[in-house]
C-alpha cells in the first residue's frame, strides 16, 4: 500500500522518506556511462530485487512516467529523462521504490505515512542489503561513493512532507527556511525545487551526509521536525481563538470543492489545505484527513490522465477533477 493510500496519521507530517544512494564499484556513474554499463547495472538490479515490480522507463509514456513522480515514487528528473537503462522497481508492499540509473546507479527510498523515521529507515536498510555488498562502491575515508559529493559518507537523505498552514499564514516560512538552512537542512516545496509552498506543503530534508552517521542525521532531523511541529501547532491554537474567521475559511473552501464543476490542480490544493487544517484541528464535519491525503495525489494531472485519457485536454481534466472530488466528498 502506497503511503498516500494509508495517510491521515499525523496532523502536521504527511509522510517520511529515507533514501540511500548506492553505486557499483568500477563502473562509471550513469551520466557518463555507456549503454553496456547501464545494462549491467539493470541486470544487477533485477537479480538483487527479485520479486519487486519492474517498470522499464524507456517503454513508458510521458504521462505514465510523470504519474510515478507525482506520488513521489521517483524523482521528476528521473521521470523526465530519456534513453534506455532506467528502471523503477517497487516492493510488493508499495513502501520501497528503487530508481536504477538516475544520478547514481541505485536510489533506494522508503516512504511511510506520517512521521515514522524508524520504519522508513528499517525498510530502506532491508532493501539496501539486497544489493551485492561486495560490489558496492565504498571508501574507508569518504564512505559511500556517489555522483554528487554532498551525498558522500552515509549517502542518506531523510525528509518529511509537512503541512504548515499556520506558519504560512503568520508569514514565518522565510524565517523558518533560513533557520533550517543554518542547521544543515533544506526547506522547499513538497513537489520539488521551485514548486513553492503550494497547498502550504513543504519538504524538509538534510542537505548532506558527508560528515555524519545515519544515527546522527536522523536524530537531528527528528529534533528539527519536532520543533517545527510545536511552532505550527501553537500558531494553530492561536488561529482557533480568532473566532468565526477560521471556520468561515474552511467551509468556504469546502463549498468550492463540493460544488465546483471545474477545478485546476492549484485551486484544488489551495482549498485542500484549508480542509486539511479543519480536519487537523478537529473541526466538526470536516472531511477525513486520510481521504484528503489520498485525493492530494490521485487528483494530480498525470494520474487523472491514466484514469481517463480524455483528461489530456486541460478543460476536460479540470472537469474530471471536480466531478471525482464531489463523488469522494459525498460518499
Amino acid at each position: 500500500m502506497y503511503w498516500y493510500e494509508n495517510g491521515g496519521k499525523d496532523k502536521t507530517v504527511l509522510s517520511t522518506r529515507v533514501r540511500f544512494a548506492r553505486n557499483l564499484s568500477g563502473l562509471k556513474f550513469p551520466e557518463c556511462a555507456d549503454e553496456k554499463t547501464l545494462g549491467e547495472v539493470c541486470e544487477t538490479a533485477k537479480k538483487a530485487f527479485e520479486g519487486y515490480e519492474l517498470f522499464d522507463f524507456s517503454k513508458l509514456s510521458a504521462t505514465e512516467k510523470t504519474a510515478y513522480a507525482e506520488c513521489h515514487l521517483c524523482s521528476p528528473q528521473f521521470a523526465s529523462g530519456e534513453g534506455k537503462g532506467r528502471l523503477l522497481l517497487l516492493s510488493p508492499d508499495g513502501e520501497v521504490s528503487v530508481m536504477v540509473n538516475e544520478e547514481d546507479h541505485f536510489r533506494i527510498q522508503a516512504i511511510c505515512p506520517g512521521l515514522d523515521t524508524a520504519r522508513a529507515f528499517e525498510k530502506a536498510c532491508a532493501a539496501d542489503e539486497k544489493l551485492p555488498q561486495e560490489r558496492v562502491a565504498f571508501d574507508d575515508r569518504l564512505g559511500y561513493l556517489t555522483a554528487c559529493p554532498t551525498n558522500l559518507g552515509c549517502a542518506m537523505r531523510v525528509s518529511a512532507m509537512l503541512h504548515l498552514p499556520a506558519l504560512a499564514a503568520a508569514g514565518e516560512i522565510n524565517g523558518l527556511s533560513r533557520a533550517v538552512d543554518q542547521l544543515g537542512f533544506t526547506l522547499r516545496g513538497a513537489f520539488g525545487e521551485g514548486s513553492g509552498g503550494i497547498g502550504d506543503l513543504y519538504q524538509v530534508s538534510n542537505r548532506g551526509s558527508s560528515d555524519s552517521s545515519e544515527k546522527d542525521v536522523i536524530k537531528a532531523f527528528e529534533k528539527l521536525v519536532a520543533q517545527i511541529r510545536e511552532r505550527e501547532e501553537n500558531l494553530r491554537d492561536a488561529m482557533k481563538n480568532d473566532g468565526i474567521a477560521l471556520e468561515d475559511r474552511v467551509w468556504r473552501s469546502f463549498g468550492t470543492l463540493n460544488y465546483a464543476r471545474s477545478l485546476s490542480y492549484s485551486e484544488f490544493v489551495g482549498c485542500w489545505s484549508d480542509l486539511r487544517l479543519g480536519a487537523e484541528i478537529g473541526m466538526e464535519g470536516s472531511p477525513d484527513a486520510a481521504l484528503l491525503d489520498r485525493l492530494l495525489i490521485e487528483l494530480m494531472p498525470a494520474r487523472l490522465c491514466l484514469k481517463d485519457m480524455e483528461a489530456s485536454d486541460p478543460v476536460k481534466r479540470d472537469a474530471l477533477r471536480a466531478r471525482t472530488l464531489r463523488e469522494a466528498l459525498n460518499k
